[in-house]
This record gives C-alpha cells, structure tokens and sequence, in this order.
C-alpha cells in the first residue's frame, strides 16, 4: 500500500532546473543533471551545492559558462507541501571531462545568493539597538544583504551600540552572536545559518523546543510495533548508519567542555574577576536535549573531584569597560542617557557557548543515510532509535543512542540515473535519555607505588 501521489520513498519530481547566463539566456537543463546535492549545516552561514550535467552541445564553450552564472531549481516531494525553490549562484566549474565520444561530464558548484553579496560589500557604519534588531537590519536592508527569503531571528536582550570596521555583513553577524542572550530562554547559544527554508539567527534551545520532524528506525527491534504504509515504513527505516563520534576526552578538557576558566580585566575600574565553568554544576543553566549528562559523576582521586571539578584546564582572558550595573563605559553617554548601552556580559557567553559548540561538533553523533524527502533540514529535530547489542535488555532498544537528537548538517542527494532523493545527517545530542549508572563504592583506581630491585654483580 502506498500514500496517494507517491509511489516510493525518495521519489522526486523536477519541476524545472534552468542554467541561466551572464548574458542573459536562459537554458532548461533538467533533462541533461545526473545529480544534484545541496548542503546545509548549523556551523556555516550559506547553502552549498553541487550539479553534475552531461554535455552534448559543448555548453561551457559556446554558452559559454564562466563561473558567472545562475541556477534556477524547483524539486517537489510528491504528496507533500513542500519544495525547494531557490536561484543560486554559480561559483565554481570542476571536473570537465569525457563521457563518450560527443559528450561531456560537467559540474557546477554553487551556493545561495546572499552568500555572495556578502563577500561583495562591506559595512562601515555604527548601529544602535539589540543584536537581533542589528541582525535583521543587515540581512533585509537593501544597502546590506536584501535578502528576500524567510529570516527567523530570535530577540534579544540588551541595547548594544556597535561600530562595523569595514566588515562583511556576514562577519559581523557572527561577532553579534558571541555577545546575544535570548530575551526568552535566557541563552547565549546562538547560531547563524542558512537552509532551503531560509536565514536563521537563533539559539540551539529554540530548535530543541520544536517538535520532532521525522522518526528513524535502524535495526528495528520486534518490542517496537511498526505498521504503517510501506512507503512510510520505508522513509522510517535507516539505509545505513555510521558510529560518527562519541565523547573525546581529551579534547573535552582542552576545548572547555569539561570546565573552564575566564579572566575579565576591566581597563575601566582597573581591576579584573575571575569566573569557573564546571560541567556538572553548570550542566543544567540553559535547554538540553536530554536530562542526564554524557559523562559520570564519579570521583576521579583523592579529593573527591570529578572529571568536570578542572576549570583550569581551559583559561580565557577578556577585556571588558563597565561602569555601574553593568553599563558600557566606552559608549555611556552622560549627557542625554538617551540609551543605557549593555557592555559585553562575557562572563555569562563565552564558557557556554564555547562548551556548547564543542558539545555539539565533537560529542555524540551518528551519521545516517535515509530516503529523503524536501521537508527536512538541517537545525531540525528527529526521533532515533536503534537495538542494542549483545543481550536485548528491556525493549531492547539502545537507551543511549536513541531518543531525540538535532540534524547537525544535512545532504540532500537527487540522482537521476536512479529517480531516487537520499539524505545523508549528522545528528547529534548533548545528553542522554538515560542516567549513567553510578555505584555508591565507586572509587578511584590507585597508582601502582613504584618498587625497586637489589641487583647483585658478580666480581
């Protein structure tokens, strides 16, 4: 049994895909692409992407095809109401080469148009107002980016007077989310990046909010009652999995995850304070996926400390300028106090959001490969779930590596020699499901005392 409208998980259906010149011509190409991939991630500002065309007109010379031109693309999933819709920019031309005699193998790297505005123009200008107002002011005002895509910002708190010193919008941006705490959540979790859907500047906490889009299933144990369609079941079920990363400790307490510690000298009051992150005891401050930590909180010596009681193991040093409440000493104007500008709270950004960072990049992840359909995106939620191994405990279920989990970075994968649309995700988590086991004994392992041999010579 299959949904109305779609036969087969991945169908796709190419309303129009149109190479268009720097001259002007415009040329429908969609019976001509072998594949198409477009790719997203939360750590990248922009959409990037790659069009494979087989070539039997000698299109990059008589067109000709300089590096110039653009891309018109509309892709719809059967059933579903939604498409990708988008013009790109073509960036690059790679790997021209020979097919057969009288045709040639093409491909065309592109990426979002705004993406190349950005690296046009620069701003030297000063702003007023909280980042968020600043953001959305560099990305629809026509003198910056225009863009004319969906823009979804998160507010802000803190009224900031910023100075651009001839800097990309784009850069600028990324500087404002060091220094953006959510009105709402109260996060400094920030992230700037673009999907098919549109431009993003938001914390990870609001994408934990949302619901699930999708559930995945890989290895689907007999506890768990699967009945639905087969085109459904097979959108569901994984096409193969790979292990990804899980928890490299030694990078954890070299990159701050496990704790961290934050020097601010203020050149206003000349004096400076000091300011510890610790794992466990900072575990619960902001949103998480999961309630439990990745890590157990065990004694690691003598002392009683546990992995996340070190926050010398990563120092940061920061310069601020408060006056009272703090209130910006480099921008505080005495006269009209028109606006109390907020100086930079490093201490309530900087540990966060560098932990996080490093939480989401190098902590548990899982990459899949899935039937795809235009719906899913990166920054999205999706429910995972895989068996144990070994001796099926309870339902049999991985109580680890299943549950909820954020699409890190996404490929969407259209090849025309199979008709069929994949998606290739890294997912990922910054807790468990489940709390590690602790036992009340548990004490850490003693070092071997050294010993010493007699060794006696013969004369």
């Amino acid at each position: 049994m299959s949904l109305p409208g779609i036969q087969y998980a991945g169908e796709y259906e190419v309303s129009h895909i149109r190479l268009i010149s720097s001259s002007g011509t415009t040329l429908p190409i969609e019976g001509a692409v072998v594949q198409l991939d477009f790719m997203e991630d939360i750590f990248t500002n922009s959409i990037f992407g790659a069009i494979s065309v087989v070539d039997t007109n000698d299109l990059v010379h008589n067109m000709p095809i300089v590096g110039q031109e653009f891309l018109d693309i509309k892709i719809i999933t059967p059933t579903l109401n939604d498409e990708i819709n988008n013009i790109f920019s073509v960036i690059k031309i790679n790997k021209y080469s020979d097919v057969n005699q009288g045709a040639k193998l093409f491909e065309l790297h592109f990426t979002s148009l705004e993406f190349v505005r950005n690296n046009r123009i620069r701003v030297s200008k000063s702003f007023t107002g909280t980042t968020s107002e600043i953001v959305q002011e560099l990305l629809e005002n026509e003198q910056f980016i225009g863009t004319k895509k969906n823009v979804n910002i998160e507010e802000t708190v803190g009224i900031k007077k910023v100075v651009s010193p001839n800097l990309n919008p784009y850069r600028l941006i990324r500087n404002l989310t060091s220094e953006s705490i959510a009105k709402k959540s109260g996060s400094p979790h920030f992230l700037f990046y673009e999907t098919l859907k549109g431009i993003n500047f938001r914390t990870v906490q609001s994408l934990y909010d949302e619901e699930s889009s999708g559930t995945f299933d890989a290895g689907v144990s007999a506890a768990r009652d699967i009945n639905f369609t087969k085109v459904i079941d097979d959108m569901r079920r994984v096409i193969s999995q790979d292990a990804g990363g899980y928890n490299d400790m030694m990078q954890n307490i070299k990159s701050g995850v496990m704790g961290s510690s934050l020097i601010m000298h203020d050149i206003y009051n000349k004096n400076y304070q000091k300011y510890d992150y610790k794992y466990f005891e900072n575990f619960r401050d902001f949103g998480r996926i999961d309630e439990n930590p990745i890590y157990n909180e065990v004694p690691i010596d003598d002392f009683n400390n546990t992995v996340g009681d070190f926050p010398e193991g990563k120092i940061y040093v920061h310069p601020t300028s408060t006056t009272t409440d703090f209130i910006d000493a480099q921008h505080y104007d005495t006269s009209s106090q028109q606006y109390t500008y907020t100086s930079n709270k490093t201490q309530n950004t900087l540990q966060y959001r560098r932990s996080k960072y490093m939480e989401l990049m190098g902590g548990v992840s899982l990459t899949l490969e899935v039937n795809g359909h235009t719906a899913l995106e990166a920054g999205q939620m999706v429910d995972f779930f895989r068996d144990s191994t070994g001796k099926k405990i309870d339902d049999g279920i991985d109580k680890y590596f299943s549950g909820r989990f954020l699409i890190s970075s996404l490929r969407h994968t259209f090849s025309n020699n199979f008709k069929k649309h994949e998606i290739t995700m890294l997912i990922v988590k910054d807790s468990f499901p489940s709390s590690i086991p602790v036992r009340s004994s548990a004490k850490p392992p003693r070092q071997r005392r050294g010993f010493t041999t007699n060794l006696t010579t013969r004369g």
